[in-house]
């Protein structure tokens, strides 16, 4: 049996019955834990910062989900106070995820969300239908969790825990604590290992699956889809987006050994209109009414997305389907609103107008194929000045070609100090791409190259699309918010 006398306990309704995951036993430490320093957020997050990361483990090193689920069980299995949505995929997810959180938002549910990565602050991962919550009220969270934690006196059966899942135990306690009535989780990494992969979903979202995270997930499609599909619960609804087929078949397999009903979004939706102009995207989304989810609409859906990327429509077609399945009677002037409203930070996101400065955080052939797109439908001749990084394991050989060439200037460095990058590999990729028709300026020093990059394009008055990696937009923003004062006007 276990023992929680010793833990400060939350009265959380448990909807699902305990697994068979062996029991934590809680006991006060040695040293006690009353002069403990975690009283904040800030607190929190400097100690999950010493604590290493699933991406930097060795694939053995991969730990089960025993070890999360005995976690939660130490803090009364928080996740089960409300109902949850868990979505998947390579891209799109986060903005999904968004978009759907927002559409139960303005129905009126009290709504958790929580999404990855953050771009300026972490609260951003956590928070109330992308509102941040009070510093009380992540306090409170922080102080249960870390205390408990500490407290357990077993967890060396299953190895010391991660710094994804220490900060997923904070979103399910905090989200409890603030009665949220519905909850919105974006996997981290993959879906099967995930931490977040011990919710019970009342319907699962999957989105594009690409190459990413092989070294973890897989080098073939079918390998990742596999890991992704892994969220895939019994009887529990999946709605999919668009998809390679072999993704496809894995999900569709996955789907009927489980008895999944499975809704298709090219099955839903017959036609999606969208366009930008003036720096508005506007999108138009008809249903198929021989389908049984298509049919609850009783009209098209009209929105203005804040989201710029032409690709958001899609998003929130398959955000719109899975909000009309829950919940049949919700008005389309609900969805829209909750459309409208959806926001994510440094997914084709526009800084200024003029010049105009995008960053974005696409990492991905496909995601940086179409923020290319839809960036050059807002310049369709005009030059522009490409500020780029990425990882080192990322496949930058394959990036160059996505760019058009009307870039007149490359500015190639890392992105900041987190993730480890190959400099010298991303410059002779664009290099082997540009060959000598454009200057190419390269740097490990992130702050001078990001510093010349905006310089550049406010001198020249060009546009700036900055992009490759989420911590190079956050840089971005960092050093523009510095500097913008400084930089030259007309």
């Amino acid at each position: 049996m276990s023992d929680l006398s010793n833990v400060h306990q939350f009265s959380f309704p448990a909807r699902i019955a305990a697994s068979s995951v062996p029991h934590i036993i809680v006991r006060p430490s040695a040293h006690g834990v009353s002069h403990i320093p975690v009283h904040s957020f800030q607190d929190f997050y400097a100690w999950v910062e010493r604590i290493r990361t699933l991406e930097k483990m060795p694939p053995s090193g991969t730990p089960p989900l025993h070890r999360m689920t005995a976690l939660a069980r130490a803090l009364c299995n928080p996740h089960d106070a409300y109902q949850s949505i868990h979505v998947a995929g390579t891209k799109g997810k986060g903005s999904s995820a968004r978009m759907l959180a927002a559409i139960l938002n303005e129905i009126g549910f009290n709504t958790g969300l929580y999404a990855s990565p953050h771009v300026m602050d972490p609260r951003e991962r956590i928070t109330r239908a992308g509102v941040f919550f009070s510093p009380a009220e992540y306090a409170s969270a922080c102080t249960h969790v870390y205390h408990t934690v500490k407290k357990t006196e077993n967890l060396r059966d299953y190895g010391q825990a991660t710094w994804f899942e220490l900060i997923t135990l904070l979103a399910f306690v905090l989200f409890a604590q603030q009665r949220m009535e519905w909850s919105v989780f974006e996997v981290g990494l993959g879906g099967r290992l995930d931490a977040t992969n011990i919710i019970c979903p009342s319907i699962c979202l999957l989105l594009p699956i690409e190459q990413e995270h092989t070294r973890i997930l897989g080098t073939r499609i079918k390998s990742i889809a596999k890991e992704k599909g892994g969220i895939i619960k019994p009887y529990t609804p999946i709605f999919c987006f668009d998809q390679p087929e072999d993704a496809l078949h894995v999900f569709k397999h996955i789907a009927r050994e489980k008895h999944a009903p499975f809704f298709y979004l090219p099955d839903m939706v017959t036609h999606i209109e969208s366009s930008i102009k003036h720096f508005t995207h506007t999108a138009t989304l008809s249903f198929n009414a021989a389908h049984p989810v298509g049919r609850l609409f009783a009209r098209n859906i009209h929105c203005t997305l804040a989201l710029c990327d032409i690709v958001q429509a899609k998003n929130a077609a398959l955000a719109a389907c899975a909000a009309k399945y829950l919940f049949p009677t919700v008005s389309e002037t609900l969805i829209e609103r909750g459309l409208s409203r959806a926001y994510v930070p440094a997914r084709f996101e526009i800084m200024q107008e003029d010049p105009l400065i995008v960053i974005d955080g696409a990492h991905t052939t496909q995601s940086i194929r179409c923020a290319c797109r839809t960036f050059s439908s807002l310049l369709p001749s005009a030059q522009y000045i490409l500020l780029f990084a990425c990882a080192a394991d990322k496949a930058v050989s394959q990036f160059p070609p996505l760019f058009s060439h009307a870039a007149s200037e490359i500015f190639l460095t890392i992105p900041g100090t987190f993730k480890h990058a190959d400099i010298q590999k991303t410059y002779h990729a664009f290099r082997t791409t540009f060959h000598q028709t454009v200057p190419i300026f390269w740097s490990e020093d992130f702050a001078s190259i990001i510093s010349r990059a905006l310089y550049a394009s406010f001198a020249q008055r060009k546009a700036l699309l900055a992009i490759g990696s989420f911590y190079l937009a956050a840089e971005v923003k960092r050093i523009y918010a510095r500097t913008c004062h400084t930089l030259p006007t007309r």
